[in-house]
């Protein structure tokens, strides 16, 4: 775990294009969509008594 933070930090610390950076962000956007998503599903779900084995 250790290797990975400080090459992340390492990655982080370097400057990035906008293009590059805006890129990035609309990626991080669109992982936090289907996070969001995906939990939401799984919460009503539950909530409803659907369980999936």
């Amino acid at each position: 775990l250790g290797g990975f933070l400080e090459t992340m930090k390492n990655d982080w610390s370097n400057p990035k294009s906008k293009e590059h950076y805006g890129r990035m962000m609309d990626m991080a956007t669109i992982g936090r969509h289907i996070a969001l998503i995906s939990g939401t599903t799984v919460y009503f779900a539950f909530s409803l008594g659907i369980v999936v084995q």
